[in-house]
């Protein structure tokens, strides 16, 4: 999953408690003034378990865009 956000303090935070439960690999492969792009990695989740992360993504005022892919993306 890559999430693009606007850099702003504690935004980083934000975007790992949603994961809380998860055992995740989280990566700020971009930053500049005004975004951040994170890339996540999580395995085998259920579609359901998904759709969650995506509605609580979707609710953080910041978050400019979201993709999903199941190939490997490291």
């Amino acid at each position: 999953m890559s999430i693009e956000t606007d850099d702003v303090s504690s935004i980083t935070h934000a975007v790992s408690s949603v994961f809380k439960t998860v055992n995740l690999e989280i990566f700020n492969v971009e930053n500049d003034h005004t975004k951040a792009l994170y890339r996540l990695a999580y395995y085998q989740k259920s579609p359901q378990t998904v759709s969650s992360y995506l509605e609580h993504l979707h609710k953080i005022q910041e978050v400019r865009s979201i993709a999903i892919s199941t190939k490997k993306i490291f």
